[in-house]
């Protein structure tokens, strides 16, 4: 592909190779990945975007752009190369060239991966049967219980599970954890359904998601919410998330529950403990905090 201008050929009195540089590759680089961080997740997660258009527009500009971007770095690599010489400066930018081609795969497939995760826990697309939880209800107090890991289906099943026994009033929480993207698909359910949220026994990681949908929110005296920082389970690496980053996904959940009136002393402490370990507050900071809510 020439480049037009007299000023940008090899035998010229003047060749701008870092105004090259910077306008044909490290723009036209940057450009895609912002709108893949800033612009197309942002959208799909905000319901603005159809899924399935979101991946397209995420995947379409890079078709265009990164072929029109190398042709250029390798022209302007070439022409560098006639005017002065020497290839350590041809080479280099065929490295960068490469680099820069790897770091916007890995950004498409974690763009994507973000979109449907997220998608998936919006509305429940998510399909692997899971045998690690247990629902009940008990017509005659309206309370439902929900027992058992957090695992990937129970969002979709205890949809399901409501729709077949309407009518509860309170959802009692006994779990040890685990997927907090289904953890945060049973806090909307939860408080779609207006549900208050109890505690006899513990209620520990993704579980206290569920926990925080409550209209009110209570613990039995010696029932206990648990907290640390988020991890991957490499135990189940099939169902581990790929490019899984857990702290920007406790910086999510930092402001979910803000966004609910969770006190900023707590959010601050919320996640100081490491994740082989467990952090479980007092009632009376609990309360203090808002996450425990006795009114309406």
């Amino acid at each position: 592909m020439p480049l037009k201008h007299a000023a940008e050929r090899p035998d010229s009195g003047h060749f701008p190779f870092y105004r090259l540089l910077g306008r044909d590759f490290l723009f036209p680089f940057a450009l895609l990945l912002v709108l893949d961080m800033l612009v197309m997740v942002p959208l799909v997660r905000a319901h603005h975007l159809p899924l399935g258009i979101g991946i397209a527009l995420v995947i379409l500009p890079k078709l265009v752009g990164v072929p029109w971007a190398g042709a250029r770095v390798l022209r302007i690599a070439e022409l560098h190369y006639r005017r002065h010489g020497a290839d350590g400066i041809k080479t280099a930018l065929l490295g960068a060239l490469l680099a820069a081609v790897l770091v916007l795969l890995v950004s498409t497939v974690e763009s994507i991966q973000t979109m449907i995760f997220t998608r998936s826990e919006q509305e429940n697309v998510w399909t692997a049967p899971s045998l690690k939880y247990r629902f009940g209800y008990e017509r005659e107090t309206g309370r439902y219980t929900i027992s058992g890991e957090i695992d990937f289906g129970i969002t979709r099943d205890f949809r399901a599970f409501l729709e077949q026994n309407p009518g509860g009033r309170t959802l009692i929480l006994n779990s040890p954890g685990g997927s907090i993207y289904e953890g945060r698909g049973l806090l909307r359910i939860v408080s779609d359904n207006g549900l208050d949220t109890h505690v006899e026994a513990e209620c520990l990681s993704a579980c206290v998601l569920a926990f925080l949908g409550g209209g009110r929110r209570t613990l039995a005296p010696d029932a206990g919410l648990g907290f640390h920082q988020y991890a991957v389970d490499y135990s189940k690496l099939k169902q581990t998330i790929p490019f899984y980053d857990p702290k920007r996904e406790q910086a999510h959940d930092i402001a979910l529950m803000r966004g609910i009136g969770v006190s900023e002393d707590f959010l601050e402490r919320m996640f100081q403990q490491p994740h082989e370990g467990i952090w479980m507050p007092p009632h009376d900071v609990l309360a203090g905090a808002g996450i425990i809510r006795t009114g309406p």
